[in-house]
């Protein structure tokens, strides 16, 4: 199936390329050899070359005949293409009501099918704002997180640091106490001492 796509897409070349030398009914050959394809999509602009080729060569009614095959797809831009050339055809034919018809059809396809591009290319940037934006809200709720988490390892250092410096103190303060009642206590000891050797001898 992939090597007749590829075969159609192949003839479907060599019939532009001999539209463009002028050597119409080699590219109609081509043309017709490529219409069969199964995709309509590659079908449908296939047809279109075909009908833009017969109407080159003044075969109107062919030429109609596959550009209105084109009106079937549901591609506003290959619809738009198909009533352009039979603006053409039909300006040849000098109906120009008809003309005119399919001129505003095309136009008003184009300028829809614009219109949904634009649409699509703003909700693609809106998706992509608002994707930008959920990272930056992430990033910045990720940076708070280690905010906090910083302020939290400062303050358990500075209660760590408190709690040294408050053991430290305590600890001179108790051993200050300590002597002077020691002190005291020796005096004391000392003064009896003194009053039991008076009161020996």
């Amino acid at each position: 199936i992939v090597c007749l796509r590829l075969f159609s897409s192949l003839l479907h070349f060599m019939g532009e390329q001999e539209k463009k030398r002028k050597n119409y009914s080699e590219a109609i050959t081509y043309f017709c050899s490529a219409v069969n394809e199964r995709i309509p999509h590659l079908a449908y602009c296939y047809c279109m070359s075909l009908g833009d080729t017969y109407l080159q060569l003044g075969q109107l009614e062919k030429a109609e005949k596959y550009l209105k095959k084109v009106l079937a797809s549901k591609d506003d831009y290959t619809q738009s293409g198909a009533y352009n050339y039979l603006y053409l055809l039909e300006k040849k034919r000098t109906d120009y009501v008809r003309a005119l018809a399919y001129k505003e059809k095309s136009d008003s396809l184009l300028r829809i099918s614009r219109e949904i591009d634009l649409q699509n290319r703003i909700l693609t940037l809106q998706r992509k704002y608002e994707a930008d934006k959920l990272m930056m809200e992430n990033r910045l709720l990720a940076q708070e997180k280690q905010i906090q988490q910083y302020v939290w390892i400062c303050m358990c250092l500075l209660l760590i640091g408190l709690g040294i410096v408050l053991y430290w103190g305590i600890k001179k303060q108790y051993r200050k106490i300590y002597k002077k009642r020691l002190k005291v206590r020796m005096e004391r000891e000392l003064k009896v001492y003194r009053e039991n050797e008076l009161a020996i001898r």
